[in-house]
């Protein structure tokens, strides 16, 4: 893989880290020893609230903000257009709060059925709306290349959740109550202060066109982020009518474990678009994503194999043993966010061709078949109906990535080098999770080293004879 980009993809991996990482992975152990299973599960409620929140009032204006920033600082108007998408902001917002009021009942019954305490509805609300302004001073960070300022604010970010959670434990005690509060803290804190960066440039300019063409721009990427939600976390929401706390609990942490290569997506991702973007030329994109695409996705089976061959030797060392019974689960599901992450080059190919409709209209696709095969296979099969209703709707995602690109790019799939790194993992899962070969469970720990030998041995070949060239 070119130099380049794996060190671009190190930095943007470090930076997503911090926040990420931290917030979402570092604290589970805590999370696990000061809550029961039932309260890990009401946190993972809430938390897959505050999600479809932030979605709701951030509308996509954030992304929207980001390409008209440019043309609007062009015109030397970018404080004016600044400030009026934070009134648009909270115009809406104060829409949002009214309906979220007059219809709570019904909007919290759907979303948290398995939550009795309406006092925790309120920290999701809150904790949304917060998260605006701190995400559109860091798209305006980026935009204008003050990078060094956007770590800056990750670790302070980071640091004060971390400094709220400490006095919290030291001076009081732990629970749901205070983990949410030291969120909310944390998003107030850092809302005031970039009120007060914003606040220099303070400007009243309405200006109706900033609205239109914001909102213009926005609505397709509000819709796209609905449609993830349906695809990614719509989970939560339907198994809380067919299984109890302590079980949402469970499946949430083998959920959480799940997203981590998303993360490792996400960092490639940002790397990855830009030099595929330079290209020229439809047969230099073509070569490009030809060198890339099956390094791209052998990394990815070897990353998701590591974690995979780990959950058993991870959830007996280092959790409570009311953990270890949804292990196997998470096999699957990490097996299964592997379909989802395979297909960046595709949609990168997407988005050269400026396809953008034709990747919302393919989540939307795939989030409507997870909602209507989630809630048939449910009744029947539990979790493992979900599983088999993610796994569907993400493989028709990714085969209809694959068709829609192949329209303007053919790549190339290594089949050959691909098909038996899977098949490795497979048979992995199968053995472990089913007992079929006793044997082998009985040396378990042997069998997953040799496991791990095989496949990385044989991602490594396949990467050195596939991608020789790329390595410059």
């Amino acid at each position: 893989m070119n130099r380049k980009v794996i060190k671009n993809i190190f930095f943007y991996g470090i930076g997503d880290f911090i926040v990420t990482g931290v917030t979402a992975f570092l604290f589970i152990p805590l999370y696990i020893k000061y809550l029961s299973v039932s309260e890990y599960g009401i946190f993972n409620v809430l938390n897959n609230n505050s999600t479809i929140f932030t979605y709701i009032f951030q509308f996509g204006i954030v992304s929207a903000f980001a390409r008209i920033y440019f043309i609007r600082k062009a015109e030397k108007k970018e404080k004016a257009y600044t400030w009026n998408i934070i009134f648009l902001h909270i115009f809406y917002s104060l829409f949002l709060f009214l309906i979220i009021y007059l219809f709570r009942d019904f909007i919290f019954t759907n979303l948290s059925p398995s939550i009795k305490d309406s006092r925790l509805f309120n920290y999701p609300v809150a904790i949304a709306f917060l998260t605006f302004l701190p995400s559109l001073y860091y798209i305006y960070l980026r935009v204008e290349e003050k990078a060094s300022l956007f770590v800056i604010y990750q670790i302070a970010n980071v640091a004060l959740i971390i400094l709220c959670i400490f006095l919290n434990w030291y001076f009081y005690k732990l629970d749901l109550y205070t983990i949410l509060l030291s969120f909310f803290v944390t998003n107030a804190t850092i809302w005031l202060v970039v009120i007060l960066k914003f606040l220099p440039s303070f400007s009243i300019e309405l200006d109706r066109k900033d609205f239109i063409d914001t909102i213009r721009f926005s609505f397709p990427i509000f819709i796209s982020y609905i449609a993830y939600f349906f695809i990614a976390k719509y989970s939560i929401v339907i198994l809380q009518n067919h299984i109890s706390l302590k079980d949402i609990g469970l499946f949430s942490l083998a959920q959480q474990i799940s997203s981590i290569p998303s993360l490792v997506t996400i960092a490639i991702t940002k790397a990855v678009q830009p030099y595929l973007f330079s290209s020229n030329s439809t047969a230099e994109l073509k070569d490009k994503t030809g060198k890339f695409d099956s390094s791209y996705k052998l990394i990815m089976i070897w990353v998701v194999g590591c974690l995979i061959f780990s959950v058993d030797i991870v959830f007996s060392s280092f959790l409570p043993s009311s953990y270890y019974s949804i292990h196997n689960v998470t096999k699957w599901l990490l097996l299964i966010s592997l379909i989802y992450n395979f297909s960046i080059v595709e949609n990168s190919i997407l988005l050269y061709f400026m396809k953008s409709k034709v990747i919302l209209a393919i989540t939307l696709v795939g989030s409507i078949l997870n909602v209507l095969l989630s809630n048939i296979l449910v009744y029947k099969f539990s979790i493992n109906g979900i599983l088999i209703a993610m796994a569907i709707a993400f493989s028709v995602n990714f085969l209809l990535d694959v068709f829609f690109s192949r329209k303007h790019v053919r790549l190339d799939y290594n089949i050959k080098a691909l098909l038996p790194c899977l098949m490795i993992i497979i048979l992995f899962i199968i053995i472990t999770s089913s007992n079929l070969v006793p044997l082998l469970i009985h040396y378990k720990v042997a069998y997953t080293i040799i496991s791990f030998l095989v496949l990385t041995v044989s991602v490594a070949l396949f990467l050195k004879k596939t991608n020789h060239d790329f390595i410059k």
